[in-house]
C-alpha cells in the first residue's frame, strides 16, 4: 500500500488500515513447452504464448485456456456401457486418472472407436479437434490434447487457492474467481464465470448410464455424475 499518497496526515504511534490487493502467480504451459509465469507470457510483457494452466507439475499435466465446446457425451444409447473400465463408486471416481487411454486408445471403447475421431462422442472429438490458435513446438510437438478422467479434474482445485485433497464426490469450498483471473488475465475462458453451476463433462462412464464430470461453483466444486445425452461443457487437457 502506498501511504505516501494519502490525503490524510500521518501521526507518530497512529494506527492505520491499508487495503492490499493480492493474486497467486500461475504456472502456464508455452506453446514450445516451457513452462512459465505470467509475466514471461505475451499477455504479461514476455515473448512466451500460453496455451494451457498448469494445475500439476509433477504430473506435467495441464488444462487448455479456453472451452472445446459444449455437446453431448456421446450420441448412442445413453443407458449403454460404452467402455470398457466404467467405475461404480464415489471413491473410483476421484482415483480415475486415464483421460488420455479413455480419449485416444480404442480399446477402452466396447465398439473399439476411437473416441476422439468419432462422431458418435461428440465431446471427445470436440478435444481432440481443439486447436489452441498457434502450433505446438520444442516438446509439446506431436502431443494430443484429451479429456480428462474424473479424477483428473481435481488438480485444478488449487487455483481456487485451496489445499485440502479431494477424497470423496462431495462439495469443497474454493475462490472460482480467482480461478478464473488464471484463465482470463491471458485471454482465456472462465471455468465458473457469470454460469455459477458450470459443468465439465469427464471420460470417465459412471456405471453403464451416466458420465462423470466436474461442477463448478463461485464457491464450491465437486466431482459428480450426470446424463450422456445432454450439452455439457467440455475442456481438454494435455500432458507436457
Amino acid at each position: 500500500a502506498n501511504l505516501s499518497k494519502t490525503s490524510k496526515p500521518l501521526e507518530a504511534n497512529g494506527s492505520y488500515t491499508a487495503k492490499i490487493k493480492m493474486k497467486p502467480q500461475f504456472t502456464y504451459l508455452m506453446s514450445d513447452g516451457t513452462t512459465g509465469f505470467f509475466r514471461a507470457t505475451t499477455f504479461g510483457g514476455g515473448s512466451k504464448i500460453p496455451i494451457a494452466v498448469v494445475i500439476n507439475q509433477d504430473k506435467g499435466l495441464a488444462v487448455a485456456l479456453k472451452d472445446a465446446g459444449k455437446v453431448w457425451w456421446t450420441l448412442l444409447n445413453p443407458s449403454t456401457w460404452q467402455t470398457t473400465n466404467a467405475v461404480y463408486s464415489s471413491a473410483a471416481l476421484v482415483a480415475a486418472e486415464n483421460g488420455y487411454a479413455q480419449t485416444w486408445d480404442g480399446a477402452t471403447t466396447m465398439n473399439g472407436q476411437v473416441k476422439a475421431t468419432s462422431t458418435n462422442f461428440p465431446a471427445f472429438k470436440a478435444i481432440g479437434d481443439y486447436n489452441p490458435g498457434v502450433p505446438l513446438t520444442g516438446a509439446l510437438a506431436g502431443k494430443k490434447w484429451y479429456m480428462p478422467a474424473s479424477g483428473e479434474w481435481k488438480y485444478a482445485y488449487p487455483l481456487g487457492c485451496c489445499e485440502q485433497p479431494i477424497t470423496t464426490s462431495n462439495w469443497y469450498k474454493w475462490y472460482g474467481r480467482l480461478a478464473d483471473i488464471a484463465f482470463t488475465q491471458v485471454g482465456g475462458t472462465e471455468l465458473v464465470g457469470n454460469n455459477n453451476d458450470k459443468w465439465y463433462c469427464a471420460s470417465t462412464e459412471y456405471g453403464a448410464s451416466h458420465a462423470s464430470g466436474m461442477a463448478f461453483r463461485n464457491h464450491s466444486l465437486t466431482i459428480s455424475y450426470g446424463d450422456k445425452n445432454v450439452d455439457q461443457f467440455s475442456r481438454a487437457f494435455i500432458k507436457y
